[in-house]
């Protein structure tokens, strides 16, 4: 039974160090920690063995994980209150587990709040809005970034540098919209648009692509978090063709940097940009007409262009950065409900559980 004259002790889960959601976990704990009177928030790489699990849980009162993946490869041996914060679904059949034992769950756009209320949890209370956290003292324009990049790629000065960043193995179902950016590049190549299309993330291969392509793709693989910052603000524009995403953080990234985004209207790009006025929004219908277009009229460095510039990191600032959505009035009424909603569990029920756990261990320790 927790001490209610104490703060809540809270465990952010996360993947990787240098990755978002290792941003986003260190994010929230320094700055909740300095500004919640009611919260002590502790940061913890996904646990690799149940008897991790069951450290954490034991200096803690709520397991907050920062991602669904990692989620349900535990939660059937969770005991404490959890949150999971859902980014999207490709199906929701994935997230039955989810449904059944997270005592709140977060999602970080209206887009996929309103969804998961009306296809998920239809008439339930568990489901929070928690916008996504932009440190845009991290993102932001670099002046020298593009010139620097260009000579880094040994391209010509006149190149227009094209972002995209995925993990080969996230385009389940399309998701990502692979296809969509392939058929991109063969058009832009077609029109002869002098451009190179850089892609961010893990798995690529140079055989990936076909042979005429190769030199309008340059692979940079996994770039961690101390360096993204400086590729994204050497960018002319960032890309992205999902078909369905929670964020994305990228699009928010870049366009705090500074950068021309041009996005399908997913996750969270309908609450932020409006087309050029702050980036642009294509769809699957008309990217490729559209996007050769504005390839043509704002690559240049002209007045209506920097506006534009400006008004995307203006964007980020006012809705997405720190101070803004890592604050105690968005998570505070998050972790009191999972404390406050979540029934105890029925002695036999926490025998169970407690059981269930003592077996794994041991099976994983003989």
């Amino acid at each position: 039974m927790r001490d209610k004259n104490r703060k809540i002790r809270v465990a952010l889960i996360y993947d990787l160090p240098d990755w978002v959601l290792g941003e986003i976990a260190f994010s929230l704990e320094e700055n909740l920690n300095k500004r919640s009177e009611i919260l002590e928030v502790t940061s913890y790489q996904s646990p690799q063995k149940y008897f991790d699990l069951l450290t954490i849980e034991l200096q803690n009162d709520i397991i907050h994980f920062l991602s669904p993946w990692d989620y349900y490869k535990y939660f059937q041996a969770v005991i404490k209150p959890s949150v999971v914060t859902i980014h999207h679904l490709v199906t929701f059949e994935q997230f039955e587990g989810t449904k059944d034992g997270a005592s709140a769950i977060c999602t970080q756009s209206r887009q996929w709040f309103t969804r998961l209320k009306k296809e998920l949890l239809p008439n339930t209370d568990r489901i929070f809005l928690t916008p996504p956290l932009i440190n845009c003292d991290v993102f932001k324009p670099i002046s020298a970034a593009r010139e620097e990049l260009i000579s880094h790629l040994n391209c010509a000065p006149d190149t227009i540098l094209l972002g995209f960043a995925a993990k080969k193995s996230s385009d389940e179902s399309g998701r990502k919209g692979l296809d969509r950016l392939f058929k991109l590049v063969v058009t832009l190549k077609n029109q002869n648009i002098s451009f190179l299309l850089l892609i961010f993330g893990k798995g690529w291969q140079q055989d990936d692509f076909p042979e005429d392509l190769k030199y309008n793709i340059k692979l940079l693989g996994f770039v961690n978090a101390r360096e993204l910052p400086f590729y994204f603000a050497g960018l002319d524009y960032y890309l992205c063709l999902s078909r369905i995403e929670g964020g994305p953080y990228p699009v928010l990234e870049c366009m705090a940097a500074g950068v021309k985004v041009i996005s399908t209207p997913v996750g969270i790009v309908p609450e932020i940009i409006s087309h050029e006025v702050n980036g642009f929004v294509v769809n699957g219908d008309n990217y490729l007409r559209l996007i050769p277009d504005i390839l043509s009229k704002w690559s240049d460095d002209n007045a209506q262009s920097r506006l534009l510039k400006t008004n995307a990191r203006t964007s980020v600032l006012e809705q997405f950065s720190l101070n803004k959505t890592a604050s105690p009035e968005i998570f505070e009424p998050v972790y009191q409900f999972a404390l406050k909603d979540t029934p105890v569990h029925p002695i036999y029920e926490r025998a169970r559980l407690l059981v269930r756990l003592f077996y794994r261990l041991l099976r994983r320790f003989i």
